[in-house]
């Protein structure tokens, strides 16, 4: 159920004030792995190009790149979400 509509900071907060905490002393521990510095050129160079192909075409090119662009998007996110570590919110 959803009481109301926040961000992870709103949530963090919530959280320690339902575990008896002070939310000024709580904080978020991400437990995921930094990308390489590989990665994050690889990363660099793909956002690069993706300015460049937006401005490429008419309109109807335009839109069906950016809708190519969502799908991509979504399917590596789905990827991520299958193949990665689970994400767990816990209060430490």
């Amino acid at each position: 159920l959803v009481d109301r509509f926040g961000g992870l900071q709103d949530a963090i907060v919530e959280a320690a004030k339902r575990a008896g905490l002070k939310p000024e002393d709580v904080h978020a521990e991400y437990l995921e792995k930094k990308p390489s510095a590989f990665m994050r050129l690889i990363s660099q160079i793909l956002d690069s190009n993706k300015d460049d192909d937006a401005s490429a075409g008419d309109a109807f090119t335009r839109m069906a790149t950016e809708r190519r662009a969502v799908f991509a998007r979504a399917l590596g996110d789905v990827k991520r979400i299958g193949t990665g570590a689970a994400i767990q919110a816990r209060c430490l």
